[in-house]
């Protein structure tokens, strides 16, 4: 079992109910969905220390079930991503044509910002509030911590 860090910044783990609703933890007998606050960075350079940031939020769903992140092509037209590759992107009813790029996923909350590649979906159609998923190949490069017993739900981007 992973280690849980000690005195790292983390970025904080909320839940959004089906309405749109943000909770700061789970409700009981109510489903929600892990989210966290993110952003992509314009253009494919690191970022220069004390570097003023324009970016625009947006909830993105943490999960562990999904191998790749997935950004709303909406988000995508607005970000200037790099495109890499068209590709496809299947459901458990459907396979449409979709486009893979590469962006500078951004935390506002700690400050990181790690680049990875992300799939083009169109997640704003399911859950309007949704604009990013966040699969295992982009969590697998942080900690995740989800502790219900102690009310904690964090990820640690350091």
């Amino acid at each position: 079992m992973l280690q849980e860090p000690q005195n790292e910044p983390f970025v904080s783990i909320h839940f959004m109910d089906h309405s749109g609703i943000v909770h700061a933890r789970p409700l009981p007998n109510i489903a929600t969905t892990p989210v966290v606050k993110a952003a992509f960075l314009f253009g494919n350079d690191p970022l220069p220390v004390g570097h003023p940031i324009n970016y625009t939020q947006i909830w993105a769903m943490v999960d562990t079930g999904a191998d790749y992140t997935y950004l709303d092509p909406s988000t995508i037209a607005l970000s200037g991503l790099t495109k890499l590759r068209d590709t496809k992107v299947s459901s458990a009813t459907n396979t449409e044509a979709s486009a893979q790029y590469r962006g500078n996923l951004f935390f506002p909350e700690t400050g990181a910002s790690n680049f990875t590649e992300i799939i083009s979906a169109p997640l704003k159609q399911q859950r309007p509030n949704i604009g990013m998923i966040i699969g295992m190949f982009t969590l697998s490069k942080y900690v995740l911590v989800m502790d219900p017993k102690n009310h904690k739900y964090r990820l640690y981007t350091s």
